[in-house]
């Protein structure tokens, strides 16, 4: 495994090094998961990972949805900001006034910035996401644009964040880690307001961050290299 990227390997020398003596498994080392995907993905490849990003967008956790009106939040990034009073009010929320609430403010932002039509949702798994023209166009644009360490980085986080719209948001620097987690699992934060916060729920999330930053802190080393 090689990288012309020093930082790079220096992540990853520092990811194996701190398992020194330690049971291995691929979600204890994503930088190397990420830079051996980054070496994997040839030309043929390339187009697959284009391909299934562009169909996981009706699939998208952050399209899902009704739209309801809009309600204030307390606030949901953080995991310390979850407590009992907070969790209360969530859940007497039905999940798509939380969802709207939440994510509509990310999707206008999306069009907004970007120049392009609303994006199109729905809660109905039954029904196709029609996403308008000028959506789709940029969306694959971004895409094909991309350089392999970035698009290498969207391709994990999307599968992480079972969305399309999350990542480019995250990469874009319009959301962090913490409100791209948050986002993606409203439905969960719900069920926890209404059953209580447990350990399981805890650990995913701690896990779930940490792999979100390594894949951000994999994108940077390359751009601060230049490669």
């Amino acid at each position: 495994m090689t990288t012309r990227s020093r930082i790079v390997a220096e992540l990853v020398v520092d990811e194996w090094r701190s398992h020194i003596g330690q049971l291995t498994r691929f979600g204890t080392i994503p930088t190397t998961m990420l830079l051996s995907e980054m070496i994997d993905l040839c030309p043929s490849m390339r187009d697959a990972v284009l391909k299934g990003i562009m169909l996981a967008l009706n699939f998208d956790t952050a399209l899902r949805f009704d739209r309801r009106d809009v309600v204030e939040l307390p606030p949901l990034e953080s995991i310390s900001t979850l407590d009992t009073r907070h969790m209360d009010a969530l859940a007497k929320l039905d999940l798509d006034v939380l969802q709207s609430s939440y994510l509509l403010p990310i999707l206008e932002k999306f069009a907004k910035i970007r120049g392009t039509s609303p994006l199109a949702h729905s809660a109905s798994l039954t029904t196709e996401l029609q996403q308008p023209p000028d959506v789709l166009k940029h969306i694959e644009h971004m895409l094909h644009s991309m350089p392999l360490h970035e698009l290498v980085t969207m391709n994990n986080v999307h599968k992480r964040l079972k969305s399309v719209i999350l990542p480019m948001e995250l990469l874009d620097g319009v959301i962090g880690a913490t409100q791209a987690l948050r986002a993606s699992r409203l439905e969960e934060t719900l069920q926890a307001a209404s059953w209580g916060i447990n350990d399981e729920f805890l650990d995913h999330e701690e896990t779930m961050l940490k792999e979100l930053n390594a894949a951000l802190r994999f994108r940077e080393a390359h751009i601060h290299s230049g490669t």
